[in-house]
């Protein structure tokens, strides 16, 4: 693919491009679609482990780039290289863990079958809040990986182990920055692990003592976390608003669930509707 945009470019025709470009980038390597899915991809590499791709963000990306005739070659070529194995199994020191939703859980159940190997292609997971589940990953150079059962023992780590070094390695390295002047608020630190402050206890102690009532915060995104008081004029409005058009129309979207802070965790609200 290049930097040449075609404005009549179906969803279908784009996805087929990125396709043949993995193909080429990945020679010998199976790229295929996903059965029902026309924005994702089904990798399965030489050894028999199979990744899927979402092209969703690349398309929105693509469509983005092409009304503000911007390059868009960086972007393919990203998507490209986070498809590359690493030099190196990444190690105890890449251990991140992100937030994300239940369901690409069960879309990666769904890719690797009934009878796919449970410790070699399940990924390291705990049920959270809501629909949020915590996926323990590893951060690397060109992208974020999945952990794997079969990860743990070359680590030396339970899965406890795994999580509680995750955490500890995300947030000692986030510099978490607030937006806005109410009543909704913003935090951004980075653009790949906004969600995962909702692991940060402290943090939230420290906002909810801000803002009007009980804290209520969402995480529409990957790269976005919106948070107000339930007793600040207007906050949950703007918040549910802010949230559905974010699921909506945002980068890798997480979850419309509104989520109450309180000392004991985080609860859900209810669902921000458009």
């Amino acid at each position: 693919m290049t930097d040449e945009f075609e404005p009549d470019l179906t969803l279908e025709a784009f996805a087929e491009r990125v396709a043949a470009a993995a193909r080429a980038h990945r020679p010998g390597v199976d790229v295929s679609f996903v059965p029902g899915d026309a924005l994702a991809l089904a990798i399965t590499g030489h050894d028999g482990g199979v990744h899927r791709a979402n092209l969703d963000n690349l398309w929105r990306s693509y469509k983005l780039a092409a009304a503000r005739g911007e390059g868009f070659g960086a972007q393919v070529e990203a998507f490209l290289r986070a498809l590359d194995p690493a030099e190196e199994e990444p190690g105890v020191e890449q251990l991140v863990v992100t937030v994300r939703n239940v369901g690409l859980l069960e879309e990666l159940r769904a890719l690797t079958g009934s009878d796919a190997p449970p410790d070699a292609r399940t990924p390291v997971s705990w049920p959270f809040v809501a629909d949020l589940a915590l996926v323990l990953a590893f951060d690397l150079p060109h992208g974020i990986q999945l952990a794997m059962r079969a990860d743990l023992p070359r680590l030396g780590l339970s899965a406890e182990e795994a999580r509680e070094r995750g955490v500890k390695n995300l947030l000692s390295t986030l510099q978490v920055e607030r937006h806005g002047d109410g009543p909704v608020f913003m935090l951004v630190a980075g653009g790949c692990y906004e969600a995962s402050l909702l692991l940060a206890r402290g943090l939230w102690r420290d906002l909810a003592a801000a803002v009007a009532g009980p804290l209520v915060a969402s995480v529409p995104c990957r790269d976005v976390v919106y948070f107000t008081g339930e007793d600040e004029p207007g906050g949950l409005e703007a918040l549910a608003h802010l949230t559905a058009r974010m699921v909506r129309t945002g980068d890798h979207p997480v979850s419309a669930v509104l989520l109450r802070f309180a000392e004991e965790g985080w609860m859900p609200l209810g669902v921000a509707e458009s």
